[in-house]
This record gives C-alpha cells, structure tokens and sequence, in this order.
C-alpha cells in the first residue's frame, strides 16, 4: 500500500511538471574597439557586449574570439552583471613599432549553462581598428570663444553664417577636408572661483564649480553646422569642477545634434587651483572620462589638448585625440618641429593643432597664405594628424566680419 501511494504521489509530482521550457537566445550587441600604445608597443583591445533576445545584458556569458589582419591569436572572457566583457580580457597580441595595419577581433562562440547562443541576431560579429594614418585633415576650421572673439576686436560674436562660411574656406584649403570647430561651451572664471562657466542655463539646479548662463547661447550655431554638414567638437574649461559631471551637463544638452563628434577638455585648465597649468591627466583618469563620453554615443570621442606632453596621460591611449595648441614660436620651421615631436610622441592616435595665435603673428602675417601654408606645413610632416583649427584671437585678419 505505501509502495502504491509513493508511485501514486510520485506520479501525481510528475504530472505537475509542464515541458520544458525554451532556452534563452543571445548574441552580440556591440563590439568597442581601442588601441593601447605604450612606447613603441601596441595592441588593440575589444569591449564585447551580450544580451538576450529582450535586449538585456547576460552576465557570466563566456565569450570566445580571435584577432585577424595584425594578429592571429584567440581571446576569451566572461561577461559581467551588465553583460560586458572587459577590454583588458580580449586584447590582441603586442606590436612593436605598429605601422597602421589593421586589428580585426572576431567573435566565434558565446556559452553559457541554460542560454544559446544565435549568431544571426548579432548586431556585429566582427569589428575592426587601425588601418592608413590620415593623409589630410578629416576635419578643418576654427577654434571659437566668446573671450577669444572680444579679443579679436569683433564688434559682436558673429552670425552662424559667418562661422559657417570661415570654416569653409579654412576646409578648402585642404583635399577632402571638413569643415570643423572646437566650439567652446564652458570657460574658466580664471583667478576668482576657478569655477566652470557654461554658457547655457542649468537643466535642474546647482553643481559644485560650475555657473551657468541665462540663456543658451550655443543652439542657433548647431542648428547652422548642422544644416552645414560640419563636424563640432564641445569643449570645455573644467577648472575644479568634476570631469564626469561637465560630460553628462554638456552632451546632455547638445547630443541631439549630428554635427556634434564628441567632447574636449583644455587640460590647461584642470584642477588649475592647484597647479598654474593644470594637474596632468593620469592614465585612470583619460580612460574613465572616454567611456563616460562613449556613454553618451559609443561614436563619440574625447580630446584632450595642452601644450605640453607632460600634462597628457602618460600611456593610455585609446581612442582619444590629442591637441597641441603651443604658440611663440620663432617661425614655421620652429612651429613644424614642435608639432612633429608631438604626432610622435602620441603616435599612432589621432593629433590636431590649433595655430594663428597674435604671440606668432610677426612671422605668419608674411606668409602668402597663413593657414594654407602652416596647415599644409603641418600635413607633410605629421601624418597623424586629423585636424586643424585657426584661432579665434585673430580670425577677423583671415576672414573680415
């Protein structure tokens, strides 16, 4: 009688059990690639994201890929809470004296206990980095500020379309340039608070550090460049204010345009209370605000400018660009070979330069055509260059109001 009421419960536990259910899909939601230089060693790096067929990260996710075109080596990595799988786990083999060849990461398997994986929902499967070093400028135009304007002695910061239009005629100097702007949203309130002045009104309240305007004064030239199909770098003057929290205000604000590639800091200006030019950037501190401006738009990408090697983080790299804005120069000699230890040292990122400042005016003025000339000086002798700005300080003597 037990035996049959066992087998009867047994059975009756059984029935309660429906068929089995359906294993959960995954796939590749994204594939972020990065280069890490360190002297003359480099590799590249992929950032894989996983997530399941309702769009959410799947953690603990082993995913396993190789390195194609550079290399040929094999990488594994385990996703984490969010579905990511570090960089620092799918990294390719070293290069010495890497020659702009290209790093392609492939992804080949992902598993995991009770998931399947479906490589025909992958958003990507593969993704690539490196290739040929700019042979021209991918962007040309002007550097702009409202203290730099007033120095110029401009009777009014100008109209959209006279931006517009200068930063046509700086791109037409150069095959298959862009036209491009460092467009300065937020400047230093140098020698009082140290604070950040932004100048749009804030979204919600106060931030430590930073002021805001009134109004905006930023949209009505968006709106132009946009229309205009050029290129917008927002940067800013962080003074004390926190790196991250300048990020979130500003592209918060403007990433709705398409003009907008991504966010620059001055370093110059960095913690500048405690230093006369700026607390050097650590290796730690680049990395983080590059994903914080990735966060924003995975296409983004962060500047980081100064006139001195020493203030720019020491070995990370990434995806970030470097710009030189040195001036006092003796003449364009001087001005190349200061630029060309500069695409060097950065070498293989991306370099740009800012150039025409009044300290120099003495020898650019007797050029026939100052910007052509030192933007094509700079072309021939630094190919990793992808960008070139004329200043603000003195943009009325190349193009009148």
């Amino acid at each position: 009688m037990l035996t049959a009421m066992l087998a009867v419960g047994v059975l009756g536990v059984l029935g309660t059990v429906g068929p089995a259910s359906a294993q959960q899909t995954m796939h590749v939601a994204s594939i972020d690639m990065f280069l890490a230089a360190q002297g003359a060693n480099t590799k590249a790096q992929a950032q894989v994201t996983v997530h399941d067929a309702n769009g959410v990260g799947v953690a603990d996710a082993t995913v396993y890929g190789h390195w194609e075109g550079t290399t040929s080596d094999s990488d594994s990595g385990v996703t984490d809470a969010n579905g990511v799988v570090s960089r620092y786990n799918l990294q390719s083999d070293t290069i010495t004296n890497w020659s702009w060849t290209t790093f392609t990461f492939v992804v080949d398997d992902i598993t995991k206990t009770g998931c399947t994986y479906d490589p025909t929902a992958n958003v990507e499967t593969s993704d690539s980095i490196g290739g040929e070093p700019a042979s021209g400028p991918i962007r040309a135009g002007l550097r702009s500020s409202r203290y730099g304007i007033e120095e110029a002695g401009f009777s009014s910061f100008p109209e959209p379309s006279w931006w517009v239009n200068s930063a046509e005629d700086m791109a037409s100097r150069f095959t298959g340039a862009t036209g491009a702007y460092i467009w300065i949203v937020g400047d230093i309130d140098e020698g009082v608070t140290e604070d950040c002045m932004l100048n749009f009104p804030s979204p919600d309240g106060t931030y430590e550090h930073v002021q805001f305007s009134d109004t905006d004064q930023n949209e009505a030239y968006l709106d132009a460049f946009d229309a205009a199909g050029h290129e917008v770098w927002l940067q800013v003057e962080p003074g004390d204010a926190d790196m991250n929290t300048l990020i979130d205000l500003v592209l918060n604000q403007y990433k709705h345009h398409p003009s907008v590639i991504g966010f620059g800091v001055d370093a110059e200006w960095y913690k500048s209370s405690q230093e006369v030019y700026g607390v050097p950037v650590t290796d730690a501190e680049a990395e983080a605000w590059e994903a914080k401006v990735k966060s924003h738009n995975s296409s983004y990408r962060l500047f980081l400018k100064h006139f001195r090697e020493s203030n720019m983080p020491p070995n990370y790299r990434g995806d970030i660009v470097f710009i030189d804005d040195s001036q006092g120069f003796n003449g364009l000699n001087n001005l190349v070979e200061e630029f060309v230890n500069w695409g060097a040292h950065f070498d293989p990122a991306l370099v740009e330069f800012q150039f025409g400042y009044k300290r120099d005016k003495k020898w650019w003025s007797k050029l026939s055509d100052p910007p052509g000339d030192i933007g094509n000086a700079i072309l021939s002798n630094v190919p990793n260059t992808s960008g070139l700005y004329w200043v603000d300080f003195t943009a009325n003597i190349i193009w009148p109001e």
